[in-house]
């Protein structure tokens, strides 16, 4: 339920034991915003350092001035937790991310959705690739503003089947960039949303294997 106390060891678990972290299948995934954490859970991260740092090079390309920034976030950020922990679970067919739409300034959560979404095939090797995910809830009852730049990878995540969102902002100004949609999509729920006509009907044309 992302309290911060329990966090840590969920990931010291899933990253000490990767083969254990390839089982798991279905994660719902409450990441809450918060300010900091305390010291106690703070040195918790610190004991697996080297192994989390390994996980997020990856990700970022060997990029050490990101990951550096990355893992600094850890310790006070939903968004850096949240995209660590679909890192760390590559096989998962079910994701429940309530929170997303609220996150505030998010950048690494979109980045891995959005590293997933663009892996050409799935024999492609990718740090990111989520190719059995086939549900994914972002948003349920909760309220917040879901952009397009954040909307968009999860329309393009191949392997998708059914998307449940949030509170999306879709503009016509959005229209010219909305384009084919790739994965098949047969299930598609909106709530709580701000879409325009055009932008709807659009969208609607993008995903021609809906039921």
């Amino acid at each position: 339920d992302g309290a911060l106390l329990r966090t840590p060891p969920f990931l010291s678990a899933i990253v000490r034991r990767p083969q254990l972290a390839r089982y798991v299948k279905t994660l719902a995934y409450n990441g809450q915003d918060f300010d900091s954490f305390p010291k106690l859970v703070k040195d918790s991260f610190n004991d697996i350092q080297v192994e989390i740092k390994a996980a997020l090079s990856e990700v970022c390309g060997g990029d050490e001035d990101l990951v550096r920034e990355w893992y600094d976030e850890l310790h006070r950020s939903a968004d850096a937790i949240t995209a660590l922990v679909i890192i760390l679970l590559p096989n998962l067919s079910t994701l429940n991310l309530p929170y997303y739409p609220v996150m505030v300034d998010a950048e690494y959560t979109p980045l891995v959705l959005s590293q997933a979404s663009q892996s050409p095939t799935y024999d492609i090797p990718s740090p990111c690739r989520l190719n059995q995910l086939r549900n994914l809830d972002v948003g349920q009852s909760y309220t917040g503003d879901m952009s397009w730049i954040f909307f968009q990878p999860l329309l393009q995540l191949k392997s998708l089947r059914c998307l449940h969102c949030s509170s999306v902002w879709l503009e016509d100004l959005n229209i010219n960039s909305i384009e084919r949609i790739t994965s098949h999509i047969t299930h598609f729920r909106l709530e709580l949303s701000n879409i325009s006509p055009a932008a709807l009907v659009q969208l609607l044309k993008s995903c021609p294997n809906l039921t």
